[in-house]
């Protein structure tokens, strides 16, 4: 038996569109709300990186549980903000909101995707030692967010209702600092 657990899966194709958000909200640039605290845990895996390692685990009888994600703690939302905004050489400006006070505002995983909200900053802390050794390799997220781009250009991704409106980001902003 073998038992895959990735958290976020991510990457070009996404049907979620949920890594896509962040990555269309960051090449936007200015100031960007941010489901704090910056130093949550957070780990995804490239789709394509984790189906090569499967079919691979697959072909060679491996069995276990494994936990496929990257990169190994310790990692945090405010590194894939940095991640994705180095790669797109944005000019985003995180504002780190405390969640609470997103949460009273009736704001959640859906209005920020990606992020757990209300939930232990740690519980996506996993460690992929196991994955790891068994042939995992998962890129760097910047080609991730490079290969991720690219894809949501050429099929003219929209957000189509996911994640935070523009027009409720600049309220928000509003009146997050006052």
């Amino acid at each position: 038996l073998t038992i895959v657990r990735p958290t976020y899966v991510v990457g070009p194709f996404d049907p979620t569109g949920r890594f896509c958000w962040w990555v269309d909200r960051i090449a936007r640039g200015g100031q960007l709300v941010c489901p704090g605290p910056a130093s949550a845990a957070l780990q995804v895996i490239d789709a394509r990186d984790q189906a090569r390692w499967i079919v691979d685990l697959a072909a060679t009888g491996t069995s276990g549980a494994f936990h496929a994600v990257s990169p190994p703690p310790p990692w945090s939302m405010a590194d894939l903000v940095a991640q994705i905004s180095t790669a797109l050489a944005s000019t985003a400006e995180p504002m780190w909101a405390p969640a609470g006070d997103l949460l009273e505002r009736g704001l959640d995983g859906a209005d920020f995707p990606l992020w757990a909200a209300g939930a232990d900053e740690y519980a996506s802390a996993l460690n992929p030692a196991a994955a790891l050794s068994t042939g995992l390799r998962p890129r760097p997220i910047g080609d991730t967010v490079l290969d991720t781009w690219a894809w949501m250009q050429e099929a003219g991704w929209r957000r189509n209702g996911i994640g935070l409106s523009p027009d409720r980001e600049v309220e928000l902003l509003r009146e997050l600092t006052g």
